[in-house]
């Protein structure tokens, strides 16, 4: 396995899935009413305040500059500036909660002194990649992106036995319904919208070539948008 393969999960207020993992409680979906993006899930408003429940300077200020890469081509704002008004997207950094956010508008299902998004890999022992990549990746899904490689037609071709068996292992010691839930469930074509499936996706998982029967790999290396996420985003919130 490659080393320190890492996932996060996704959360939606739906037919919640719960597991124990280290004593904490981990809700993620079964069966989600299911880039491509949730069309239930999208902002219907375009400027979306961003708060921070706790962090660094540095570690907002990194934040605020890969996040609005996806304004740069979606017609969305994000203000920063919320310490009067309660921020739509509310964001921490645990570093033992791994990174997740809730899909788009499920955010305003949360108390508003709750988190919307965990950010535990913006720490200063991993790479500006990494960060660059998590913070893209987690405001994809804050804007109602879903996991490319659970695109209706990704046709991944997946070594399901070894999957289940790295990802039982640290750092995500997941259960197999968890496993087939962030990896293997496919969304419904019927209730999102969706360009083709693109390998290149920030949205995608990293998945080593070991995870798939034919070996090929995805995800790794990832610098920003593809073309492809550039061009949906922007036709999902369009000018």
């Amino acid at each position: 396995m490659e080393k320190n393969i890492r996932a996060c999960i996704d959360r939606f207020i739906d037919k919640p899935l719960s597991y124990t993992h280290k004593g904490r409680n981990i809700l993620s979906s079964s069966q989600p009413a299911r880039l491509f993006i949730l069309t239930s899930k999208k902002w219907p408003k375009r400027n979306l305040r961003v708060g921070f429940l706790d962090g660094t300077s540095e570690q907002k200020a990194i934040v605020e500059e890969y996040a609005n890469e996806w304004t740069k081509y979606a017609n969305l704002s994000f203000d920063f500036n919320t310490s009067d008004t309660p921020a739509d997207i509310r964001i921490t950094f645990n570093v033992n909660l791994g990174s997740f956010s809730f899909i788009g508008v499920d955010a305003l299902s949360q108390d508003f002194n709750q988190r919307t998004m965990n950010l535990g890999w913006i720490v200063p022992s991993e790479s500006e990649r990494t960060k660059k990549s998590t913070i893209i990746h987690e405001f994809g899904h804050a804007i109602g992106c879903l996991h490319e490689h659970q695109h209706p037609l990704a046709g991944i071709d997946w070594n399901k036995e070894k999957v289940y068996e790295d990802l039982a292992q640290p750092p995500n010691e997941w259960p197999p319904e968890v496993v087939d839930h962030n990896l293997f469930e496919r969304y419904d074509e019927n209730i999102t919208a969706f360009s083709k499936f693109d390998p290149d996706s920030i949205m995608i998982y990293p998945i080593p070539a070991q995870w798939t029967n034919d070996g090929t790999s995805y995800g790794f290396d990832k610098d920003g948008l593809s073309e492809s996420d550039k061009f949906f985003i922007k036709e999902m919130y369009p000018s």
